[in-house]
This record gives structure tokens, C-alpha cells and sequence, in this order.
């Protein structure tokens, strides 16, 4: 609803990979860590007041292993309810037009993409890849009814959709020579973080009017865009040897020739 960010961060913990949950916001500028342990991107039901996020159990199964495992967290109550059982389960996205969670499992070294439904708990497997593929992100195409995921193949990520309409997978950017990643797509508008020009920065491609452009010009690196209703695009900037969040509060293109290290 534009008034709280919820991420990821290590603070106050001794290594990179220990991140807790926290949100911040925007209106009091004070930050809650509201659960530790979380991995992975967490993810806003459009009700404003529940967040969905991974994290491994805190008891072993009887063959005495933890897996992570997708929750459900209402702010309001700090009521949480665990989602799946031992589903090596990351990265949720929430798609408000039939309530249902779509998130990545790991298998075998490889990674695919599955669908829950929130209401029965039903979980569906969506793809059925077996070259074993890194899969690192989700987004949902509303007007596309498509899925939208970065994949890496050989160096670089590429972003790559699966219809839900037909199952038909395809790539949405796919250039061998840079990395395209953390895709974000509203109203027609797909942005997304690539290093074309040597710094990762943020670029926009407006489907509907076919313009494009770097909106970001940063030296360290802008990563994992956003947008609220209000059109502002909240990412991570890494600068100075630490990663920091960032605002935008308009959208506007800058001169490519400036951008990275030309």
C-alpha cells in the first residue's frame, strides 16, 4: 500500500548469510525486526498486513532434517502459520487475483517453479526442469497471465516467462553479453537490474509505448526494484561496502551515455 518496506538484512548478526526479517516505515521512519531467520525475498499479501517469507523449521522431521519451508505472518496478531512441510521452498511471490503463492523448490541441484493455494493448500508444480537450472527470482505478469523468473545460463541471468495460460516458457531478455536480473513488472512496465554498462543499475522497458532506459545511475550497484500503488520504486543500492535501501520518487530516464563506467 506504499507505506512499508519489508527486506532482508544481516544486523546485529555475524555473518552475511544470518537475515532477519524487518520492516520499515515510511510514515514513523522506525524499523521492526519482525522474525529472525529468514531467507530469501520475502513478499506482501495486498492487504497491507500479512507478509510471506522462508525460513527452515524450528524442529527437525523424524529423519532429522530442516528444510525451508514457506509463512505466513499477519502483522497485526504476529499470529504465524507455516504453509509447507520439509518443501525446500524460497523466494514467494503473491498473486492477489486468486490468492495462490508461487515459489521455487530445490531438487537434484536444480531449481523449478510451484504454486500453492492459500486457501486449500494445495501445492502444484508448474515446470519440470531437468538440465538442473539455477532459477533465482519470481514475478507475475497480470496483464500476460505469465510468470516472469531469472534463470542463469552459463555466466549470465536472463529473465524467462511461463505462461499459465498455455505453459509456454520463452525469454522475455536474453542477452549473452550481460547479466538481467531482479525483473519487477507493473502496468505494462518491466524494470529490472543489469550490468551492460560494467555497474548493475536499474532499466525500464515501457511495453506499451516500446521506450526503454536506465532510470538508476549508480557506482556500487541497484538491485531487487519495487513499486507501490503511488508509482515509486524502493531497491537496494549497494554503496561503500554495504547495501542501504533507496527511493525513487519518480520515474525518469536518465542519458545512457553516462551510466557505469563509460
Amino acid at each position: 500500500k506504499g507505506n512499508r518496506i519489508a527486506y532482508l538484512s544481516n544486523e546485529e548478526n555475524d555473518f552475511f548469510g544470518q537475515t532477519d526479517l524487518y520492516v520499515y516505515d515510511l510514515e514513523t521512519n522506525k524499523t521492526e525486526n519482525i522474525q529472525s531467520g529468514v531467507f530469501s525475498a520475502p513478499t506482501w499479501n495486498s492487504n497491507g498486513s500479512t507478509v510471506y517469507y522462508t525460513k527452515k523449521a524450528k524442529y527437525p522431521n523424524k529423519q532429522g532434517s530442516k528444510y525451508f519451508d514457506l509463512y505466513e505472518l499477519d502483522l497485526n496478531t504476529k499470529d504465524e502459520k507455516r504453509l509447507t512441510k520439509d518443501a525446500r521452498a524460497f523466494s514467494p511471490y503473491f498473486i492477489s487475483k486468486d490468492s495462490t503463492l508461487i515459489y521455487l523448490s530445490t531438487h537434484d541441484g536444480g531449481q523449478n517453479i510451484y504454486r500453492i493455494d492459500l486457501n486449500s493448500r494445495k501445492t502444484q508444480r508448474l515446470t519440470n526442469f531437468n538440465d538442473r537450472r539455477m532459477i533465482s527470482s519470481l514475478a507475475y505478469d497480470e496483464e500476460k497471465n505469465r510468470i516472469l523468473f531469472d534463470v542463469t545460463r552459463n555466466h549470465f541471468r536472463d529473465v524467462a516467462f511461463l505462461s499459465l495460460a498455455d505453459s509456454t516458457i520463452g525469454f522475455v531478455l536474453a542477452n549473452r553479453e550481460w547479466d538481467e536480473r531482479d525483473m519487477n513488472i507493473s502496468a505494462g512496465k518491466l524494470m529490472y537490474s543489469d550490468d551492460r554498462s560494467g555497474v548493475f543499475n536499474l532499466y525500464l522497458i515501457d511495453e506499451k509505448t516500446m521506450t526503454g532506459g536506465y532510470i538508476t545511475n549508480v557506482m556500487g550497484g541497484a538491485f531487487m526494484p519495487d513499486v507501490n500503488v503511488f508509482g515509486q520504486v524502493a531497491y537496494s543500492l549497494y554503496e561503500n561496502g554495504s547495501y542501504k535501501i533507496a527511493i525513487l520518487d519518480n520515474v525518469v530516464f536518465v542519458d545512457q551515455k553516462s551510466v557505469g563506467y563509460d
